[in-house]
């Protein structure tokens, strides 16, 4: 006959333990799930960023071209002064151009009549740094 074995509330080496594996499972799915959350909010903001990057590239060739044709129509009828004019580069800065004829020999030399004294981009509104945070100088010892 055979005997049927109960439990008898001994444990044995070859038993698994049911409640720790699925701990573990529930763990790592939750960490899984943190990270790729994370790592799709990093992307996002990733995108973001390159789309300003897209439009400020943009605006900055689209004011140089513009300047490089005013400086064409400058060149088709020189003047003897120096020349400054601005053109906007999107909403938020503008392109500023410095020019100063050059003289006759050196215009020859390199078939124009203006130099480039100045090609830069500015903002057009300052920003404003908050530095109203009491962080300590070493000054004062307390």
């Amino acid at each position: 006959m055979s005997k049927k074995k109960f439990f008898s509330g001994e444990k044995s080496w070859g038993q698994v333990q049911i409640g720790t594996s699925s701990l573990v499972l529930i763990l790592t799915v939750l960490a899984l799930t943190l990270f790729s959350t994370l790592a799709l909010a990093s992307a996002q903001s990733d995108l973001l960023l390159a789309e300003k990057n897209r439009q400020a590239v943009m605006n900055y060739y689209q004011a140089d071209g513009q300047a490089e044709m005013k400086l064409r129509d400058l060149e088709q009828n020189p003047g003897e002064t120096p020349v400054t004019f601005q053109v906007a580069a999107g909403e938020d800065q503008f392109l500023s151009v410095m020019l100063k004829p050059l003289g006759k020999t050196e215009a020859k030399e390199k078939g124009r009549h203006y130099g480039i004294a100045s090609w830069m981009v500015f903002n057009k509104v300052d920003v404003e740094i908050y530095d109203d945070l009491p962080v300590w100088d070493g000054s004062e010892i307390l």
